[in-house]
């Protein structure tokens, strides 16, 4: 018997529907299941006031020379208007919406004796097929605060990552907003001038940077960018960087840690606005705790000078980070911090005194303050929840979520032993949280499409990795880590391999909620060209894989 389909995408987001063109266009019978009711994954659904990409344009688009040709984005960092409108324009030439299933969602996926993939869907439908690709991203679960009694609350409740379609009107409301990541720090801003109240809760500062140019003296270096023909020289230059978008770090050893001249550039990055405080810095401000330092107390002096209150100050921007600046990945917007100025605006440090959600509002300690709206801006359920939803089942009946229960185990953070004929984009152990996404997309794309087409002609049954990437200690992660230095805020943990400083930081842990997860890596971190000279470098004996017992149990005695 043969399945109905050669391959199954799951995610219509950027990652599913590069994966489906090519994969169609390589002569591929594939068909897309998409649980939301269009095209653009986390783009459908984010549409809270404000969001817009923070990572600049031309990298932040589907790196096809011949799609960039009919399209122009109009803001260096553009809006979730104008990126629904970008998705509807991929879809205008080429068509994906034909091959594609939405408001449907996967219930199971089941590895059968056939060796094919069976999937289940929400409708009480069975599809078959030789090769399953989850393209759900690595946050596309919104996640709820950890705040007792969330559902005791009588007002409007919301979560930036699924927004109201429709829409919300906040004027003249009451609103409180919990959380300060991405989502939280564009949202402020936004509301701040038509809301009655506003008020902040705050559990870790974070580092927001202006996304635009201080005045007309400064220009991003990429804002030239934004035409065809820029966009195709972006893409090149892309898989050669970092992170994914195309700045260069500087030689540190050109200027030692301490010297004036550091600030000379730490200014200008400042004030061209975006990435380059960060990326287009000393290579050593991500390995060297000292040259670290430096950069937070340039930042933070430049920062707490635009907040007039002192204590709001202190709670904002305090004189110490409680992490490396650039562990986290910093915010691209304007004006967040001029926002708690205003008198109607202000923020609370949750850290120092109990917060529950009341029938009312949110009560602090002994202060209860009063809301009409809540809006959870608390991002996404942990790394790997998106594929583990899914209910994914491999050999010998092996579920992924039982396998993933207490540590992340992959190869390239695109497939996973004991799951064979399956390719996974932009998940667990890929360069994700740290980069440009497009570029990741379009090597892992490309390096699927590759063994798939490989496996098409050779006849082979199936093909499952017996590489395992063991995270301490594996010469592939030492590869992808390279030479940077790794930092460990937990004490008992210092004496682990310390390898990179942005790799690892208490606020992935505490989102984790498991211990061993913190001590391997869920994510590669921004080392974009690495991956990509790996995975070009690979060659693969694209033959019937038979998979011997001893193998298997490596994967077992893991559970």
């Amino acid at each position: 018997m043969s399945p109905e389909f050669d391959v199954i995408v799951v995610g219509a987001g950027f990652a599913g529907i590069r994966m489906l063109y090519l994969l169609r266009e390589n002569g591929f019978n594939v068909r897309g299941i998409e649980r939301y009711n269009g095209l653009g994954g986390v783009w459908y659904a984010n549409r809270y006031p404000g969001a817009q990409c923070d990572s600049p344009q031309p990298f932040y688009q589907i790196h096809d020379e011949e799609l960039a040709s009919g399209w122009t984005f109009s803001q260096l960092f553009a809006d979730h208007v104008e990126m629904c409108d970008y998705f509807r324009y991929i879809d205008s030439r080429w068509n994906v919406s034909k091959d594609i299933e939405f408001g449907i969602t996967v219930v199971q996926a089941s590895f059968d004796e056939d060796s094919f993939w069976s999937i289940s869907l929400s409708d009480g439908r069975r599809l078959t097929a030789r090769w399953f690709v989850p393209a759900v991203g690595f946050a596309s679960t919104p996640s709820l605060p950890a705040i007792s009694d969330i559902d005791r609350f009588g007002g409007e409740l919301y979560h930036t990552g699924n927004w109201p379609l429709s829409g919300v009107s906040l004027k003249d409301k009451r609103v409180a907003v919990i959380g300060n990541g991405a989502s939280g720090a564009q949202v402020v801003p936004s509301i701040a001038p038509e809301v009655k109240s506003l008020t902040v809760y705050q559990r870790t500062p974070v580092v927001i940077i202006p996304a635009t140019p201080e005045s007309d003296k400064y220009s991003n270096p990429h804002a030239g960018c934004l035409t065809p023909d820029g966009a195709r020289a972006a893409f090149k230059r892309s898989s050669k960087s970092y992170s994914g978008i195309d700045y260069s770090f500087q030689d540190p050893e050109s200027v030692p840690i301490g010297s004036p001249l550091r600030d000379v550039l730490n200014v200008q990055l400042y004030k061209e606005g975006s990435l380059g405080l960060i990326l287009g810095n000393f290579s050593d401000v991500l390995t060297d705790r000292e040259a670290n330092d430096e950069l937070y107390i340039f930042w933070s002096k430049l920062t707490r000078a635009k907040i007039r209150d002192p204590i709001k100050q202190d709670i904002l921007v305090p004189q110490i980070l409680p992490y490396p600046i650039g562990v986290k990945r910093p915010s691209f917007v304007d004006n967040y911090y001029e926002s708690f100025n205003s008198p109607n605006v202000d923020v609370v440090d949750v850290r120092k005194e109990v917060t529950k959600i009341t029938r009312k509002g949110i009560k602090s300690g002994s202060t209860e303050r009063e809301f009409d709206v809540i809006i959870c801006a608390t991002g996404f359920e942990p790394f790997g929840t998106s594929m583990t939803r899914l209910n994914i089942t491999g050999k010998h009946g092996v579920n992924l979520k039982d396998v993933w229960k207490t540590r992340i185990i992959s190869y390239l953070g695109m497939t996973v032993p004991a799951f064979p004929n399956m390719f996974y984009l932009v998940g667990p152990q890929g360069p994700t949280v740290k980069v440009n996404v497009p570029t990741t997309v379009e090597c892992q794309a490309q390096w699927i499409l590759s063994i798939l087409k490989g496996l098409r002609e050779s006849h082979a049954e199936y093909y499952m990795s017996g590489s395992l990437i063991h995270p301490l200690n594996d010469s592939s992660l030492e590869t992808l880590m390279g030479l940077h230095d790794r930092y460990i805020l937990r004490t008992e943990r210092r004496n682990l391999l310390q390898r990179e400083l942005i790799l690892y930081n208490e606020c992935y842990r505490v989102l984790l909620a498991l211990p061993r997860w913190a001590l391997d890596p869920v994510r590669f971190s921004a080392i974009v060209r690495s991956m990509v000279r790996r995975v070009q470098g690979l060659n693969h004996e694209l033959t019937e894989l038979r998979i011997e017992e001893e193998e298997d149990a490596e994967i077992f005695e893991h559970l």
